[in-house]
């Protein structure tokens, strides 16, 4: 599958797409993929969801950063919500760059520490990359813009 929501793209394909991009390992959990990342210098496990608006992770990880705003969102066992976001930087594989994360609920939180998840990777994310999600391959391409 293909994504790119700038260029209002969401490609099935049941062939490979012939993309190059870094590649990221994935496992997937309950058939959402799980992936690791470094949020601030701290590697963590992190969900992808692709219907999540906001990127999240836990407040302690994001204390250290500077506080730029506020964002609501809406999830199904919490409700509406509003939460701080701050700007951290992450690395995904060797791609580097800054994304405003707020803080989980603690609720969710809970839920996400579970399955050892620390954090979601939500749409933000499709802004910097065109992502070719390949789940039997267990693995994730995120491919440069431009």
């Amino acid at each position: 599958m293909l994504i790119d929501p700038v260029r209002q793209v969401l490609e099935f394909s049941e062939e490979e797409h012939d993309v190059e991009g870094e590649t990221l390992s994935i496992e997937l959990l309950s058939g959402v993929p799980v992936q690791g990342a470094d949020l601030g210098g701290k590697r963590v496990r992190v969900f992808f969801d692709t219907g999540a608006p906001v990127c999240y992770a836990r407040e302690e990880i994001l204390q250290a950063y500077p506080r730029v705003g506020t964002a609501n969102d809406f999830y199904i066992t919490c409700g509406a919500f509003q939460t701080s976001l701050y700007r951290v930087p992450v690395t995904l594989g060797s791609r580097s760059l800054s994304l405003d994360i707020g803080a989980l609920p603690p609720d969710l939180q809970e839920r996400l520490l579970k399955f050892d998840v620390e954090g979601i990777l939500g749409t933000a994310l499709l802004e910097y990359f065109i992502v070719s999600y390949q789940p039997r391959r267990k693995r994730i391409l995120l491919i440069n813009r431009g």
